[in-house]
Protein backbone atom coordinates (compact mmCIF):
# COMPACT_ATOMS: atom_id res chain seq x y z
CA UNK A 1 0.00 0.00 0.00
CA UNK A 2 2.77 2.20 0.71
CA UNK A 3 4.94 1.50 -2.63
CA UNK A 4 2.23 3.85 -5.25
CA UNK A 5 2.75 6.78 -2.38
CA UNK A 6 6.67 6.07 -1.86
CA UNK A 7 7.62 5.46 -5.86
CA UNK A 8 5.14 9.00 -6.81
CA UNK A 9 7.68 11.09 -3.96
CA UNK A 10 10.76 9.80 -5.57
CA UNK A 11 9.39 10.26 -9.43
CA UNK A 12 8.43 13.66 -8.24
CA UNK A 13 12.12 13.95 -6.83
CA UNK A 14 13.93 12.79 -9.74
CA UNK A 15 11.65 14.76 -12.10
CA UNK A 16 12.24 17.96 -10.02
CA UNK A 17 16.01 17.49 -9.80
CA UNK A 18 16.12 16.90 -13.77
CA UNK A 19 14.48 20.21 -14.17
CA UNK A 20 16.82 21.90 -11.74
CA UNK A 21 20.17 20.71 -13.09
CA UNK A 22 18.95 21.19 -16.90
CA UNK A 23 18.50 24.87 -16.33
CA UNK A 24 20.67 26.97 -17.67
CA UNK A 25 20.31 30.32 -15.58
CA UNK A 26 21.01 28.33 -12.52
CA UNK A 27 23.49 26.28 -13.67
CA UNK A 28 24.88 28.13 -17.23
CA UNK A 29 26.55 26.73 -20.38
CA UNK A 30 27.02 23.30 -18.85
CA UNK A 31 23.25 22.91 -18.77
CA UNK A 32 23.13 24.25 -22.40
CA UNK A 33 21.11 21.61 -24.53
CA UNK A 34 23.27 19.35 -26.11
CA UNK A 35 26.47 19.19 -23.58
CA UNK A 36 27.09 15.78 -22.06
CA UNK A 37 25.47 17.28 -18.36
CA UNK A 38 22.22 17.84 -20.28
CA UNK A 39 22.02 14.70 -21.63
CA UNK A 40 22.20 12.81 -18.49
CA UNK A 41 20.11 15.06 -16.82
CA UNK A 42 17.45 14.70 -19.37
CA UNK A 43 18.04 10.69 -19.40
CA UNK A 44 17.44 11.00 -15.56
CA UNK A 45 14.13 13.15 -16.21
CA UNK A 46 12.92 11.09 -18.67
CA UNK A 47 12.98 8.15 -15.80
CA UNK A 48 11.19 9.88 -13.57
CA UNK A 49 8.66 11.23 -16.29
CA UNK A 50 8.19 7.34 -16.96
CA UNK A 51 6.06 6.94 -13.64
CA UNK A 52 3.82 9.66 -13.98
CA UNK A 53 3.16 8.97 -17.94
Amino acid sequence: MFVPVMLFSFAGIVVALGSLFNNPTLFGSIANPGTAWNSVWDTISAGGWTVFN
